[in-house]
């Protein structure tokens, strides 16, 4: 399974985005880190990822899709990172 960093840019907070947690769920492992950022753990490839979740965003969002290898390092709370660590080892 590939490992992926979505982050978002969202210009319009009444668009309407609760229903993109489902459909991260739906395209693999999604782990929600904090506002802007979901951890994604998926058989599917980045251009499959983009245009599944299109449809969450308004037209003026901005959201990036990064395919990670290494692990994270930063300050996350101890929870957060080793619920990252599990899903990386998967």
């Amino acid at each position: 399974m590939s490992k992926y960093i979505l982050s978002y840019n969202l210009n319009s907070i009444s668009y309407g985005y609760e229903k993109l947690p489902a459909q991260l769920k739906s395209l693999g492992n999604a782990l929600y880190i904090y506002s802007g950022l979901w951890f994604l753990q998926s058989d599917l490839d980045k251009n499959t990822i983009c245009e599944s979740i299109k449809t969450s965003f308004n037209d003026t969002d901005d959201f990036l899709i990064f395919e990670i290898e290494q692990s994270p390092l930063g300050t996350l709370n101890a929870q957060k990172y080793s619920e990252i660590q599990k899903l990386l080892d998967a």
